[in-house]
């Protein structure tokens, strides 16, 4: 087979989140024959800092302006800025895909979300898959129930009719890509339940490849609660200082020496909180799992999100205690109590992290539980389910 992805992440440069996950998908799509990426970007050239990545055969960038350009500003103010990013790309894109179909006849074109479709499907003769990762509209909808824009900022009702616009025109768009008979690819079986129709298949996300165990023993370790993530997202940029504000002084109060670690990418007002003696804001650091062999606890205090924690996998399959809210565990198949401890509210979050750091006979058999239930979620797995769906999908190469 020879097979097309047009994408707008690409592992070579990030290997974190939406990057990380199609760096598997490429790993399960290169096992069926030759894979060709069109990466695209409003954000600079894709193509910087690209050698060579296991599985592609050939590479082609396609850049187009970005959202503050004099082009983007005015088909925001017709189209709005969902549909001017669309049109924008569709006119760098489209060009260059059909070039490289017309070269290669590809038995099957991989959209990575379903921007990569609006921008050139419907015009290439190509079975299609569409990965559907991103229900950016399940996040406005959270923010709006929180009373806060997708920056964390509180909003009026002018910017709060605009966010349930924008809600409203990408459901309109799952609908569309639904309705047009490619495949699609969901993180869970929530997220097929979201759109109506039988072309939905369940690809989970993976955790990275190089988790493992490690560090010393858990019960060895200083009572350090982990929470990872890139918080310049406004979710986790909230999570982190709600959980300062709300929860960590009620599990002070139990536990005294307990220390709050917030790992990544963050602004300066994250950075303020390590003035709290029990609160420390590391930016980024050069391996995650250096961390997490010294924490005692993961907790995922999110309040807003989609998708599926790739942060959860992660711990489980290192063997490390998860704390969760409900939003928090979204999209894996996490039992309360059993994988996980998950709880909403201050009083009850901060009950949950006391009781995994004190290392009871229950958490140990939670990690055991978290670790069997993180295998699943191997990047081997997911690499053989992707391959598994394009070999259905895609049609036999032409000699």
């Amino acid at each position: 087979m020879r097979i097309l992805v047009v994408t707008p992440y690409w592992p070579w440069r990030d290997n974190t989140g939406a990057p990380q996950r199609v760096g598997v998908l490429l790993s399960g799509l290169a096992r069926l024959g030759e894979v060709d990426v069109l990466a695209h970007s409003d954000l600079g050239d894709p193509s910087q800092g690209f050698d060579s990545y296991p599985g592609i055969s050939e590479l082609q960038s396609a850049m187009y302006p970005g959202p503050r350009s004099p082009l983007r500003r005015v088909l925001a103010a017709i189209v709005g800025a969902e549909q001017a990013r669309i049109v924008a790309a569709r006119r760098v894109c489209l060009p260059l895909a059909r070039k490289m179909h017309g070269r290669r006849n590809y038995s099957l074109i991989f959209y990575v979300r379903e921007m990569s479709w609006f921008v050139a499907a419907g015009r290439l003769s190509c079975p299609a898959i569409v990965d559907v990762d991103d229900f950016a509209e399940v996040v406005l909808d959270r923010w709006l129930d929180v009373n806060k824009n997708d920056r964390g900022d509180s909003i009026g009702r002018l910017e709060a009719g605009r966010m349930r616009r924008r809600s409203a025109l990408l459901r309109r768009q799952h609908l569309i890509v639904a309705r047009s008979g490619a495949r699609r690819l969901v993180v869970s079986a929530a997220d097929a339940r979201r759109v109506p129709g039988a072309n939905a298949d369940i690809v989970p996300n993976a955790y990275p490849p190089t988790t493992e165990p490690g560090g010393v023993p858990l019960h060895e370790r200083r009572n350090v609660l982990l929470f990872v993530g890139m918080h310049l997202y406004a979710p986790n940029d909230d999570a982190a200082r709600w959980f300062v504000q709300a929860v960590l002084p009620l599990v002070v109060d139990h536990i005294p020496d307990a220390e709050f670690r917030i790992v990544g990418r963050a602004n300066d007002r994250l950075f303020a909180l390590n003035s709290n003696p029990n609160v420390t804001v590391t930016g980024p650091v050069d391996d995650v799992k250096d961390e997490l062999s010294m924490a005692r606890a993961v907790v995922v205090p999110l309040r807003v999100g989609g998708g599926s924690r790739i942060k959860i996998l992660e711990a489980m399959a290192s063997e490390v205690p998860v704390v969760s809210t409900t939003i928090g565990a979204e999209g894996l198949e996490v039992r309360p109590g059993t994988h996980a401890l998950i709880a909403d509210t201050p009083g009850e979050l901060a009950e949950a992290c006391v009781r995994a750091l004190r290392l009871g006979a229950d958490v140990t058999n939670m990690v055991e539980a978290g670790a069997r239930l993180a295998r699943q979620h191997s990047p081997e797995v997911i690499a053989r389910r992707v391959q598994d769906i394009a070999a259905e999908v895609g049609r036999p190469a032409e000699r």
